[in-house]
C-alpha cells in the first residue's frame, strides 16, 4: 500500500517531488484510519462491531424471574463419541433468565430441532431431581432458597436440586429457523409466552445468552477431553486420539454442571441492598421470590382445551417473619378433563390449572373470556 501511495504521489505531483512517509510512520497512520472507520480485525469482528447499538447503551432490565428469557444455539468446542460410534460435535441450545442469571440447556448431535425449544421450556418449568452421586450441598433443601415454603406450594420440590423453577413470560430469540418456526410460535402461544425475535445479525440484542457461551467454554468445555478450542490456534495436536466421552456421559455431567452454575457468584447479579456483593443465581432467586412469588405450571394433556387460573396459581410468598400462608391450587382440581359439559375453551395458557365450573353449568373460565 505504501508503494501504491508513492506511485499516486508521483503521478499527481511528479516523480520525487513528494515522498511517502517512512514505513513505520505510514503503518501508524493506516492503523489510525482503520480504527476511525471500524475496519480493524477480521470480517466477523467487523460485522459484530457494526451490529452494536449506538452508545450510550441501555441495560436490559428484568425485575422478576421469567420476565425476560433469552435463547440461542451454538456448537460445543469438544469432540464426543456419538451413538453410532462416530466422533463428532454436539450443538448446545441454552436459555438464560436475565433477572437472576439462571441457565438451562439441551445438547444434541445433529443441530437444534423443534423439540429443543419445548424441552428447554419444560426444564425451566420443572424441578430437577437429585441424581445418585450428587453432593448433598446441591439439593434445594441445603440452599438459601426457602425450601419448606416452596414445598408447601409445589410438592415436586421435595427432593429437587437447587436449580430455579420459573414460568417464562417473554423469550428473546434470533432468526434461526428453529426459533421462528410456526411450531415454536404455537408452543409459546399455548403457554402464554411472548416470542420476540431480534433483528438479523444482531448479537448484542441478546448479549446475555451470547456471553453465556463464553462462560460455558471457560467453566465447563475446556476441561473435557477432546477440547478443540474456538479456532485452530487453540487446538491441541492430538485431540482426536484422546479418550473421548460419549454423549450420555457428557449429558450427565452437563446436568450436574447446570446445578453448580446456580451456586456460582455472577458479577452482574447485584441486590440494591447489597450492591457490593456478587450474588449467585440461587441467591438472586431467593431474593426475588418474596416480591414476585412462585408460579407453578402443572403439565397435563392439552388435546381438548387449554385453560388456566393464573391469578390463583401464582402464590405470593410472604415476607420473612410473616404468618401468611402461601396460596395454591389443590391437586384435586387438576384432573377435570373428562367432566361432562365442559366447553373446549382457550384462555391465557399461563398454567394448566383446571378451572372450577360455575354452579349448575359445569363450564366457564375463571377469567371470563376465551380466545
Amino acid at each position: 500500500m505504501r508503494r501504491e501511495t508513492q506511485w499516486w504521489l508521483d503521478a499527481r505531483h511528479g516523480v520525487g517531488v513528494v515522498e511517502a512517509p517512512a514505513e513505520s510512520t505510514f503503518n501508524k497512520l493506516i492503523d489510525a484510519v482503520e480504527e476511525s472507520l471500524g475496519l480493524q480485525g477480521m470480517v466477523a469482528q467487523r460485522r459484530a462491531r457494526a451490529a452494536r447499538p449506538t452508545p450510550p447503551f441501555k441495560p436490559t432490565l428484568a425485575l422478576r424471574p421469567g420476565e425476560l428469557v433469552m435463547m440461542d444455539s451454538s456448537p460445543l468446542d469438544v469432540l464426543v463419541v456419538l451413538d453410532d460410534g462416530v466422533v463428532g460435535r454436539l450443538e448446545l441450545t441454552t436459555a438464560v433468565d436475565v433477572a437472576m442469571g439462571g441457565l438451562w440447556g439441551v445438547m444434541r448431535p445433529a443441530g437444534s430441532k423443534l423439540t429443543d425449544v419445548a424441552v428447554l421450556l419444560a426444564q425451566m418449568m420443572t424441578p430437577v431431581v437429585m441424581r445418585p452421586g450428587w453432593d448433598a450441598a446441591l439439593s434445594m433443601a441445603a440452599s438459601v432458597v426457602p425450601h419448606e415454603r416452596l414445598t408447601a406450594v409445589d410438592e415436586r420440590l421435595k427432593d429437587a436440586a437447587a436449580r430455579p423453577v420459573i414460568v417464562p413470560e417473554m423469550v428473546v430469540v434470533d432468526q434461526g429457523k428453529v426459533f421462528v418456526s410456526p411450531a415454536t410460535r404455537a408452543a409459546c402461544e399455548s403457554l402464554g409466552i411472548s416470542l420476540q425475535p431480534v433483528p438479523p445479525a444482531n448479537g448484542p440484542a441478546k448479549g446475555h445468552v451470547e456471553r453465556c457461551f463464553g462462560s460455558i467454554n471457560t467453566e465447563f468445555v475446556q476441561w473435557l477431553p477432546g477440547f478443540t478450542g474456538s479456532h485452530v490456534g487453540e487446538r491441541g495436536s492430538r485431540v482426536e486420539q484422546e479418550q473421548l466421552w460419549t454423549v450420555s456421559e457428557l449429558q450427565a455431567l452437563w446436568e450436574e454442571f447446570l446445578v453448580h452454575w446456580h451456586h456460582r457468584p455472577h458479577e452482574g447479579l447485584r441486590h440494591p441492598l447489597m450492591p457490593k456483593k456478587a450474588l449467585t443465581p440461587n441467591q438472586m432467586w431467593a431474593a426475588l421470590l418474596p416480591v414476585a412469588g412462585y408460579a407453578r405450571c402443572r403439565c397435563r394433556r392439552t388435546t381438548s382445551w387449554n385453560c388456566c387460573r393464573c391469578a390463583g396459581n401464582r402464590s405470593q410468598m410472604p415476607a420473612s417473619g410473616s404468618t401468611t400462608a402461601p396460596t395454591t391450587i389443590p391437586a384435586s382440581t387438576d384432573t377435570a378433563d373428562n367432566t361432562p359439559g365442559w366447553p373446549r375453551k382457550r384462555a391465557c395458557g399461563r398454567c394448566t390449572t383446571t378451572p372450577t365450573p360455575p354452579p349448575g353449568s359445569g363450564s366457564g373460565c375463571p377469567r371470563g373470556s376465551s380466545r
